[in-house]
């Protein structure tokens, strides 16, 4: 499926009333976003297959970003490798995206296992190595004008 075709969905609702576009198909959406989104969704699972499993792992767009996304992530052995876990990130992303992707990307968030945020996605959605599309929601007070979440469940990667 190429970057710029058209998903069908359907549309759930998170209790605010905000849309999660519930993609079975895994599509990415169109232009450079889908472009980011699609070679992330790669990058998911090759680091899944090389390190162990996500928790969460996303692009989201915050209200106030100025059009800059954050890659947020949570996993188990992202705690072992320290702050070498963000170079890590920030390498594979430097190889994958271009340069004007690379400038879209505000910065990479790598959330502990109590952090509010990282409860609050993963018990509203549940995904894994796939595709769910939110806009104008708000998850423990940070608010999301969009985001793609490629992998959320609660309790992934705990062993």
């Amino acid at each position: 499926m190429g970057s710029g075709s058209k998903i069908q969905a359907d549309w759930l609702r998170n209790e605010s009333g905000s849309a999660i576009t519930n993609s079975p198909n895994g599509g990415a959406p169109g232009g450079s976003v889908g472009s980011m989104v699609e070679k992330l969704m790669r990058l998911e699972r090759q680091l899944s297959d090389e390190f162990g499993p996500f928790r969460l792992f996303g692009l989201f767009l915050r209200e106030d970003a100025n059009e800059k996304w954050d890659l947020v992530v949570a996993a188990d052995w992202l705690k072992t490798q320290g702050g070498d876990a963000i170079d890590l990130l920030s390498e594979r992303l430097k190889v994958l995206f271009s340069r004007a992707e690379l400038m879209m990307v505000s910065r990479i968030v790598s959330l502990s296992a109590t952090d509010r945020f990282l409860s609050a996605v993963t018990g509203a959605i549940q995904v894994v190595h796939g595709l769910r599309e939110v806009s104008q929601v708000s998850f423990a007070g940070v608010d999301v004008d969009r985001g793609y979440v490629i992998t959320s469940e609660p309790n992934r990667g705990r062993r």
